[in-house]
């Protein structure tokens, strides 16, 4: 039988590298441990909030305690500051897999499920899923069409895209998601006023909203609106949008 020590066991000087709290913290979640793992890797965490194998970690060990909801926060916070790691989006797929097959009418998990296949290029699983019904109400349908939307712009098909987005818009013209990923669309597609129009929509609705500055300047900027765009852009970085990392989102 495998000895495990007890993290309160453990002296705080021979703890005092997060390293160690992170490998105590793997060691206790491979030995079934896992409330005294996210004990360890809470430390860590504390210290290095951008510690995405911690997240990771503990997202696994919530996991297993059937925590599914309090694991994808976890999931989330690795793939936020690591958008390509793998592990943060199939963690994210398979508790919602979990919550779906407690609620098949889980529009949240369904929600999440998409963005975790589209983020990981599994277009064609996503899509499949759009075209499902889950049973929602007509309330939770503009779910469903922005999924499709996000899908199809992702594979480069825009007025497809954009249909959909139009289809939320019209059942819920204050939609925030709605009018941004039409914006992004219409701008991949080279039609930067009516981009920039969708941005106006959005920030008159949303004026916090750093994404859609940002894109507003992208389109003024096409338009030689050369010091409209500047303003735009000083105004979305005002409001926390950070170019290299917030581009791939925009995308």
């Amino acid at each position: 039988m495998a000895y495990c020590t007890r993290v309160d066991s453990i002296p705080e000087t021979n703890m005092g590298k997060n390293d160690t709290w992170k490998q105590q913290g793997k060691y206790l979640f491979a030995s079934g441990k896992y409330e005294e793992a996210i004990k360890c890797l809470n430390r860590v965490i504390q210290k290095d909030p951008e510690d995405v194998e911690s997240w990771i970690f503990k997202g696994r060990s919530l996991y297993y305690q059937h925590k599914y909801l309090d694991a994808i926060r976890c999931y989330e916070r690795a793939t936020e500051f690591a958008p390509k790691i793998e592990d943060g989006w199939k963690g994210i797929i398979q508790c919602c897999d979990k919550l779906i097959d407690l609620n098949v009418k889980s529009a949240d998990a369904w929600n999440n499920k998409v963005d975790a296949l589209i983020n990981l290029s599994k277009y064609e699983e996503a899509i499949e899923i759009c075209d499902k019904d889950p049973g929602f109400d007509l309330k939770n349908a503009p779910k469903v069409w922005n999924w499709k939307g996000d899908t199809l712009r992702k594979v480069n098909r825009f007025d497809d895209s954009i249909k959909y987005y139009n289809k939320t818009l019209k059942q819920d013209p204050e939609n925030e998601y709605a009018w941004i990923n039409s914006a992004k669309a219409l701008f991949l597609l080279g039609k930067v006023a009516e981009s920039a129009k969708c941005c106006d929509k959005v920030v008159e609705l949303y004026p916090k909203n750093a994404n859609a500055w940002a894109i507003k300047g992208m389109a003024l900027k096409a338009l030689h609106r050369y010091p409209e765009s500047e303003a735009a852009f000083a105004k979305a970085k005002e409001l926390g949008y950070r170019e290299e990392k917030d581009y791939k989102k925009n995308k």
